[in-house]
């Protein structure tokens, strides 16, 4: 017993000294290497007689960034130079299409084309890029030539000041899509990007994507490029919209796709959302449909008749978009019209439920001529007596509880007055 621990004890020692003399051989490479640079460094400043102020600063920024262990990214993964080149196209198209499906156009383009990502990668379209802190990722007046997706970390823009004002800082969040003006337009940037922590993005280069977008007629994909015309028409005029009203920010720190598709045209909207639509559905395929088996089919069909559209935040969160109106109509006494309960169809049970009276409606449809609609079919016999004085627009995000998905609901919420033969009624 003695032997069989002392022979254990001797491979075990001798297996944990190598261990420790392979750690402090890379320790020692790695600290040459940072030794070198910082050598090499101070040769530079030394030689180009680099001021002793801005010499510390930068000894000591580079001093911060060595000690970093930055993300890996493809191009610092060596072994990938290894694989065959259809063996390292497909682990790209796989490593970048959870990305790519993040944007409402590229993911369309993605179904029509199912090689799409490959190629954007074998010709340089999509790649991944770091900064660290402090970085900056464009400055005001460059020309725009790439959109980028943040994926990790957080960034900080600053427009333009106008008049000799104070710049507009916006907060840059993961999950945005930054500057796509440089798709659809020729663009200078209005402001500049700085990266506050380190920051991983995926980089889409603008005329490389454009020589893709040019050959679609060429590969007859005519219905691919009325639906390109239709989002970069809409995507303009947002653009046009907030560049008028000041709000820079909006532009270049994440256009809200939602936005853009809901000005698209129908067949358009409908290819987009029919994307989403099976991509949420490959999602929820076991969860979601034990719990709620009709909610897909309910949710397929709420589409297809316009009442909902399904968009693919960059955060890769698909949400979906409702379009409500309700109506508040209230007497002198203040007192209001509201529903207080609601029946299960199944089980004839009532439960709680507090709303005002209202409907959903097209995304296309007239909120006013909706509403009035809604009076003359469902409070008919009291038409006349109500009297719409105004309307408010909100905009809420929860988790619908018919379909279990993420809902950003746009309200116009019309107020109106109730009376009777032209006099207002009294409770009494």
């Amino acid at each position: 017993v003695n032997i069989t621990c002392l022979v254990f004890g001797l491979l075990f020692g001798s297996s944990l000294i190598s261990q420790l003399s392979a750690s402090m051989v890379q320790m020692n490479l790695v600290r040459k290497e940072e030794l070198s640079r910082m050598r090499d460094l101070r040769r530079y400043l030394t030689e180009n007689k680099v001021s002793p102020e801005l010499a510390r600063v930068v000894g000591r920024q580079l001093q911060i960034r060595l000690s970093m262990e930055a993300p890996l990214i493809e191009k610092n993964v060596k072994a990938l130079d290894l694989l065959s080149g259809t063996l390292h196209l497909e682990l790209l198209q796989n490593v970048f299409s959870q990305f790519t499906t993040r944007h409402a156009f590229l993911s369309l383009w993605m179904e029509l084309d199912f090689n799409a990502v490959k190629d954007w990668c074998r010709n340089g379209v999509v790649e991944r890029i770091i900064l660290n802190s402090g970085d900056e990722l464009f400055s005001s007046s460059s020309v725009a030539d790439s959109m980028y997706l943040l994926i990790n970390g957080r960034m900080s823009y600053s427009a333009d000041a106008d008049d000799g004002g104070q710049s507009q800082k916006t907060e840059v969040v993961e999950g945005t899509w930054i500057c796509e003006t440089s798709l659809w337009l020729e663009w200078q940037h209005r402001g500049s990007m700085v990266a506050d922590t380190t920051c991983v993005l995926i980089r889409v280069h603008g005329q490389k994507l454009m020589k893709f977008f040019s050959q679609m007629a060429c590969q007859g994909m005519e219905e691919g490029l009325d639906h390109l015309l239709s989002f970069a028409s809409a995507f303009r005029d947002l653009v046009n919209q907030y560049t008028r009203s000041g709000q820079l920010h909006r532009v270049e720190a994440g256009i809200d796709h939602a936005s853009v598709v809901l000005a698209m045209n129908k067949d358009s909207q409908m290819a987009i959302c029919d994307v989403f639509l099976r991509q949420f559905e490959e999602q929820q395929a076991t969860t979601f449909a034990v719990k709620k088996p009709k909610a897909i089919k309910l949710l397929t069909d709420e589409v297809l008749a316009g009442k909902a559209l399904l968009i693919r935040e960059g955060s890769g969160n698909i949400v979906r978009i409702a379009f409500v109106v309700a109506i508040r109509i209230s007497r002198s006494d203040t007192c209001i019209l509201a529903q207080i309960a609601k029946q299960n169809p199944d089980d004839g049970t009532w439960s709680a439920s507090v709303n005002l009276p209202g409907t959903k409606m097209n995304s296309r449809e007239v909120p006013k001529q909706v509403a009035e609609k809604f009076i003359q079919k469902e409070l008919g016999v009291f038409e006349s007596d109500i009297i719409i004085e105004g309307s408010l627009q909100k905009t809420e995000l929860k988790e619908s509880e018919n379909f279990g998905v993420q809902t950003r609901y746009h309200r116009e919420v019309f107020l109106a007055k109730y009376r009777v033969s032209g006099q207002e009624y009294v409770h009494r």
